[in-house]
């Protein structure tokens, strides 16, 4: 494993073979996180379209989906991605993916439910192959809108809205508990 590496342009780190690309990668993706790359400062992921979001997550695990996910991030092109310096380049992409990660965790702390043995039982686990579309759909049918231009939205204004259905489920749930109680 290296121990140090040399600060080349990002272009020349994706020129390298794939065994000494992944010792770089090793390495530089123990850079501190900045939302900064260069002079462009990183997007504001809750204030991002929805699907753009959606998009970098899916991509973020590919050389060239990485690379489409940075463009969006900070709105820049391909080409001026790769004029980058690796170390430039990697604290910003750092940044990205602990802004993916924050979203993720805060989704999976306060969206996720565990479904009642009943709608196990009813067949709901068969919604789960529809991912992202079953938040598009929920949304689209409360607001008389498409699920296209719903996907439009900021992805903030989609989360609190899916939060808050979440805490008025948990209401529902709660009276409904309180009503079996008193039967």
């Amino acid at each position: 494993m290296l121990d140090s590496i040399s600060n080349i342009i990002l272009s020349k780190l994706m020129k390298l073979k794939e065994d000494e690309r992944q010792e770089y990668i090793e390495i530089l993706s123990l850079l501190k996180p900045v939302p900064k790359l260069g002079r462009r400062e990183a997007k504001n992921i809750f204030e991002m379209q929805f699907a753009e979001v959606e998009n970098m997550r899916r991509m973020i695990d590919t050389d060239n989906g990485a690379i489409t996910a940075m463009e969006m991030f900070y709105d820049c092109s391909k080409e001026s991605l790769m004029r980058y310096t690796v170390i430039t380049f990697y604290h910003a992409f750092n940044y990205m993916l602990s802004q993916l990660e924050h979203i993720d965790n805060i989704e999976r702390m306060n969206l996720n439910k565990k479904p009642k043995q009943e709608m196990i039982d009813d067949g709901i686990k068969e919604l789960n192959r529809f991912g992202v579309l079953n938040t598009l759909d929920a949304l689209a049918k409360d607001y008389g809108k498409s699920p296209l231009e719903v996907e439009q939205w900021s992805y903030g204004l989609v989360y609190s809205l899916m939060w808050k259905r979440r805490i008025e489920s948990d209401i529902d749930d709660n009276r409904n508990e309180r009503i079996k109680r008193k039967n």
